[in-house]
Order: C-alpha cells, then sequence, then structure tokens
C-alpha cells in the first residue's frame, strides 16, 4: 500500500543514455525489474518498441528510481507517455538525511550505504560505464553493449533493494506527489530558459578579465585596500584574509570565527554582517560576482538556452537548491539581462507577493494576520496599527517609513533580537535611525497584535524540539538536532531554535511552488525556471494573455490548496517580449552586481555593438 492506493505492478527502471546538441537524452539502454515477478528485462535503444513497454502504461504501474529526473527524460526523449505514478527514492533519502549533521551525500551509493546495502560495481567502475554509455556518436561493439546493460542492470537490481529498505518511507502520503514533481523537474529542465548568445558567450570569455575588474574596482575605494591581492601565478585576484581580517579591525566590526579560529567568511555570514553593517556590502557584492564569474562554464546548447540541475530537495525546507555559477537567476541579479526570449516569446517571470507574512498568518490561523496580508499592503497595515505610519502614510508618501516596517515584519519571523533588527532596519533606511527601544517596542506590538501567531510559533518550536523533527503541512520533514552554529563555530552545538520556527514557514513556501510547478507544467504551460517564491514561463507573443491569466490563476490555486486559508495569494507578472531583455532597476541595492553590468555594457558590449 503506498499513498492508500493498492499497487499491482512496482517496476524499477534505469536508462543509460548520452546527450545531444539540445541537452536532451539520447538513449543507449533500458533495464527494468517488476518487482511482482522479480524479471529483470534489458533492452539495447535499436529494441525499443514504439511506444513504452506495456508495464509501464499500465495505470497501475508505479515507476520507481532513484533520481527518476534521468528516466523521465528518456521517456520524454523517446516520446513515451510518462507513467501515471511515479516515486522518487532520492527525493524521499533527502528527507530521510534532512537535518542530520552526520550524513551529506546522497548519491544511490550513499543510500545503498546508509541502509547497509550493497551496489555489484564501485564507484569507479559506475563512473567508468556512465562516461562510456555517454559518448556521443560511438559505435558500440557487442561486448560493450552487454558490459553497459549489465552495468545498467546491477543499478536497477541495487534500487530495487534500496525501494525494499525504504518501504517505510515510500508509504509517505505524499510520496507520489513528489514523484509528481520529478515529472515537473524533467518538463522545466528540458524546457530551457533563452538568452542572448552574444552577451552570454561575451561575458563567458572575458570572465578572467571581469573578474580582475571587479576586484580593483572594489580595492580602488582606499577603503577596502588588501582586500584582494594578484596571485602572480594565476593573473587572478583571490580574497586576502589577511587584508580583511585589518579592513574589519579599522571598522572596528567583531566577527565570528571559525573552530578553527580562522574568520567565518561564508556568503551566510557575510550576508547577516552586511545587512548590520553596509559598508560590508560591496565586499559581499563583488565576492558573489567573482564567484558567479568563475562558474559560467556551461555552454549554450543550440537552441540558445541554458538547461541546468534545479536541484530539487537541496536545501533543509526541501526547497530547490540550483548552483549559483550554472543558473542565471541565482547569479547577481544584474545578470539576469541576459535573459532574451527568443523570436515571436515571451518570457514572463510570475511571483508571488508577500508570501511568507500570508504563510504565516495561514498556518497559525491568525486572523488579525490575514486581515493584514487582506488589505493588499499587510506592511502599511502593522505600520498604522503599531503607530509607525500616520494614517494618511503609505507606500507613495512614506516609503522609507513603509521600508522600515518591510524588513521587521520579515525579519521578526526569524526572532531577530531588538538589537539586530534595529540595526537591519538602519541598514536598509538610514534616515530613520532606529534604536535598540524602538526595535523592542515594534516587536512589543507586533505580539500584541498577531498573538495567535506567536503563541502558534512557541507552540510549534516547543511541541517539535521534543519531538525531534519539525514538518511542514506536505511532511516534508527536518531532524532537529544540535549543531555548530555557522556564525560561531567555536562555540559548542546547540539546536537552533529559530530554524526550527523558520522551518514551517520557509517550507510551506517551498511545498506551494512545488504545487504550483506541478499544475503549471501538467497543464501545459511551459515553465522553464523555478526561482524561490517565483517561476520563469515562455510563451509566444499571441498567447500573453491567456497563459497570463491561466498561470496566475493556477498559482493561486496551488496556494490555497497548500494553505486552505480563504485568502487568495496574490500574484504578479513581469513579461518580457522578443527582442527586449530582462531589465533590473539597476539603482537598487538590491541588483547586485550592478556597477560591474555598467562596466561590461561600456567596455565590453557596446565596443561589439551588442
Amino acid at each position: 500500500m503506498v499513498s492508500g492506493v493498492d499497487i499491482t505492478h512496482t517496476v524499477i527502471a534505469d536508462f543509460e543514455f548520452a546527450e545531444d546538441s539540445l541537452g536532451w537524452p539520447v538513449v543507449r539502454c533500458l533495464c527494468y525489474q517488476d518487482m511482482a515477478t522479480g524479471e529483470i528485462v534489458k533492452l539495447w535503444a535499436d529494441e525499443f518498441p514504439s511506444s513504452a513497454p506495456a508495464v509501464f502504461s499500465d495505470p497501475e504501474t508505479v515507476l520507481v528510481a532513484y533520481a527518476a529526473k534521468a528516466e523521465l527524460s528518456c521517456f520524454k526523449a523517446l516520446g513515451w507517455a510518462f507513467p501515471e505514478r511515479v516515486i522518487d527514492l532520492f527525493f524521499l533519502f533527502r528527507r530521510v538525511i534532512n537535518g542530520d549533521p552526520s550524513y551529506s551525500g546522497a548519491s544511490l551509493l550513499d543510500a545503498l550505504c546508509y541502509y547497509g546495502l550493497e551496489h555489484g560495481f564501485s564507484s569507479e567502475e559506475k563512473s567508468h560505464y556512465q562516461l562510456l554509455a555517454a559518448e556521443s556518436n560511438r559505435e558500440y561493439s557487442e561486448t560493450e553493449r552487454q558490459r553497459i546493460l549489465d552495468y545498467c542492470a546491477s543499478d536497477v537490481t541495487a534500487t530495487a533493494q534500496l525501494y525494499s529498505a525504504m518501504s517505510n518511507e515510500c508509504s509517505h502520503v505524499n510520496a507520489y506527489h513528489w514523484g509528481a514533481y520529478a515529472i515537473a523537474q524533467t518538463l522545466i529542465e528540458l524546457e530551457g530558459l533563452p538568452v542572448d548568445r552574444e552577451r552570454y558567450e561575451c561575458i563567458r570569455n572575458n570572465k578572467d578579465q571581469l573578474q580582475r575588474d571587479a576586484a580593483f574596482s572594489l580595492i580602488s575605494d582606499s577603503r577596502y585596500a588588501g582586500i584582494y591581492v594578484l596571485n602572480n601565478k594565476t593573473n587572478l585576484y583571490e580574497f586576502s584574509l589577511v587584508g580583511f581580517a585589518n579592513f574589519i579591525n579599522r571598522e572596528r566590526i567583531s566577527w565570528p570565527r571559525l573552530k578553527s579560529g580562522a574568520l567565518d567568511t561564508t556568503e551566510e555570514t557575510l550576508k547577516h554582517q552586511a545587512a548590520l553593517y553596509p559598508i560590508l556590502e560591496p565586499i559581499r557584492q563583488s565576492r558573489k560576482v567573482i564567484s558567479a564569474l568563475r562558474g559560467l562554464n556551461k555552454p549554450l546548447y543550440s537552441d540558445d538556452c541554458l538547461r541546468t540541475y534545479i536541484s530539487p530537495f537541496h536545501t533543509a525546507t526541501g526547497r530547490n537548491n540550483p548552483s549559483s555559477k550554472e543558473f542565471l537567476p541565482a547569479m547577481p541579479r544584474a545578470f539576469r539581462q541576459v535573459i532574451k526570449p527568443p523570436v515571436d516569446e515571451a518570457s514572463i517571470y510570475f511571483d508571488y507577493g508577500q508570501q511568507e507574512i500570508l504563510i504565516c498568518a495561514a498556518i497559525s490561523r491568525d486572523l488579525a494576520l490575514l486581515n493584514a496580508y487582506a488589505s493588499g499592503d499587510p506592511y502599511v497595515y502593522f505600520g498604522r496599527k503599531a503607530g509607525v505610519l500616520l494614517p494618511h502614510e503609505d507606500k507613495s508618501n512614506a516609503p522609507g517609513k513603509r521600508n522600515a516596517c518591510k524588513v521587521f515584519m520579515l525579519a521578526v519571523t526569524y526572532r531577530m533580537t531588538a538589537e539586530t533588527l534595529a540595526m537591519a532596519i538602519n541598514a536598509e533606511v538610514p534616515s530613520l535611525n532606529y534604536t535598540t527601544f524602538d526595535a523592542d517596542y515594534l516587536i512589543y506590538q507586533h505580539k500584541l497584535l498577531y498573538a495567535t501567531y506567536w503563541e502558534w510559533s512557541d507552540n510549534y518550536i516547543g511541541t517539535h524540539l521534543v519531538e525531534g523533527y519539525a514538518y511542514t503541512a506536505s511532511g516534508w520533514s527536518t531532524m532537529v538536532a544540535p549543531k555548530r552554529c555557522s556564525k560561531r563555530q567555536d562555540a559548542p552545538k546547540k539546536v537552533n531554535l529559530r530554524s526550527i520556527g523558520n522551518h514551517p514557514i520557509q517550507g510551506t513556501g517551498s511545498d506551494i511552488l512545488r504545487n504550483a510547478c506541478i499544475r503549471l507544467t501538467q497543464a501545459g504551460i511551459r515553465v522553464c525556471a523555478p526561482v524561490h517564491d517565483a517561476v520563469i514561463v515562455r510563451c509566444g507573443l499571441s498567447e500573453i494573455q491567456e497563459i497570463t491569466r491561466h498561470t496566475k490563476q493556477i498559482m493561486t490555486d496551488a496556494a490555497e490548496e497548500v494553505l486552505k486559508c480563504g485568502i487568495p495569494m496574490r500574484v504578479d507578472d513581469h513579461p518580457v517580449l522578443y527582442p527586449s531583455h530582462w531589465e533590473e532597476d539597476m539603482n537598487s541595492p538590491k541588483t547586485s552586481g550592478a556597477a560591474l553590468w555598467r562596466h561590461i555594457e561600456t567596455c565590453y558590449f557596446r565596443p561589439r555593438g551588442i
């Protein structure tokens, strides 16, 4: 019994394949095992039927695979209909080890090892046969065919053992729903994000010089002297811990250290500190830009699209976590201006408006917070209730105070201290000059206005601290275990209570986006990228109005199915029509990489007529 449905056929499947010029699979072979009979079938590509083998088209069949996107991509490339039900053991294993500091790897071999199982091939042998099958335009001898088939069959046998070992996980009520997301993931990744080839290749071809430009731009300001030093061997600038230590000493900024005693310069820590000390933001931006430029290794496919792995379930809260060196929307915001729809197409960005506020209201059933969201601008609503904004003030005539309320309402759910909140507000709106007392008063007002939410949050943390796991509505869980604080590696391990309280909020956001992606792809909407709480959709120019209406309705319905609160989650749309490029507000402090982008336009694009 899986998800309350009797199963006639559980079929374990595995493909081996290469890749064509569009990034689609060129299938070499298929092996599958019917768990009812134990029979293993091995088929080379020239033995495939015109449609999927009958066992896969049986409505009672459940396709089981590890990282099912690979198998589903082969179904799509072959023109075979997807099985009606899918279980992806990779997603389920990610849930098993989520939050457990003892485990990090999640490959098939890692999962087998976790359950005390073995694979018939070593990791070196697996790599050898995967590479052999992936060679382009190769004619295989009968011996090579047989060895690749044997390797493929060994993956099926190992996955079948893992499926039996994970029977409790596979009976989870949402196993099929997460399997449906594997289908959505497949369609999204195969769709491809269209970009401007000339801009993209220009940046890639000059990325070493651009790294030097970005570093020099920072250190040319005397305040940041010494933070980057030139490596004479590579002719590239490298971040200097000594120079950075001198900088924070000059600025008298206290800084967390790793267990080793070294300064903690991870992106998470830099982002946290930069929110408190604005002078750090140029350093953070330069590191982010240089890191992205060190990537950009993925070439464009022949249709001028990027196809990148979206890394589903790769965060504790179940969100996608694609590489910031490959996935354009995860790179510095200014680089999104490389995105350009093809001829006669539009790329439309749909994002949920003020999502976290409605999630907090819905899962806690706080009617006052629900009313705040329903007002249209919960930040203004709170500001007026708390006395920060006068009755006639709003975003148009008091943007600074409204932004302070926005910073506060987003930060308070993370249970920031009053001192940290004051610093965060002042970093966003320096003119307000908030004191710790001012921030503490705002916290008091928030707890008074939204007492139901705070009571629910306290109970949630207490309950799940005792249970040892935190859950979202869909059942995506994380282990509550003592860990070292990323900002204080010298401190003893402890349970992060803020992380527990934040899990249902961010996790529910990820539930909503997954549900939206499933519904959108099932409706035939061409989603080409999920971005945190948003999606990018492709469509023809003549379809914009209908696709916009349909997409917004589907996304609203997807949120309501998860939240069940009766208040529609707002969805905003931002279309880009051929021949235009994506545009970013280059004057916004949130547009990372803006200075470098202006430099690229002036020194690289314009001289080349781009």
